[in-house]
Order: C-alpha cells, then sequence, then structure tokens
C-alpha cells in the first residue's frame, strides 16, 4: 500500500481522493470479484442498492 500523503480532493460528484495502485492487484481483483451486481436503478449513480433487498442481503 501507499504511504500515507497529502493528495488532492475532488468534489464531483463528493469529496474524494484518486490514488493509483494504492491496493495490490491480488486484493483489488478479490474485493471486485466479491462485489454485487447492481442493476440499473434510481439513485445517484444510477446503480443504486438497497438494505434489505435479495441483492444486497446475498
Amino acid at each position: 500500500m501507499s504511504t500515507i500523503e497529502t493528495y488532492a480532493v475532488a468534489d464531483d460528484p463528493f469529496p474524494h481522493i484518486l490514488v493509483d495502485d494504492y491496493l495490490d492487484s491480488e486484493l483489488y481483483g478479490a474485493l471486485t470479484d466479491s462485489f454485487p451486481q447492481c442493476g440499473p436503478n434510481t439513485g445517484p449513480t444510477g446503480y443504486t442498492m438497497f438494505w434489505g433487498t435479495r441483492t444486497m442481503t446475498r
């Protein structure tokens, strides 16, 4: 992982930072493989999941 540094904050659509290569590629792959598939829905991203739905509780 990266050392602690100061990064510029992007404000749109909400405050966040972007850091290239922060996660080890194996960890990133495991995380993306375990993330649920989000179909089109309402919400700020267009792919929102809601607590209590079948998709979210798997």
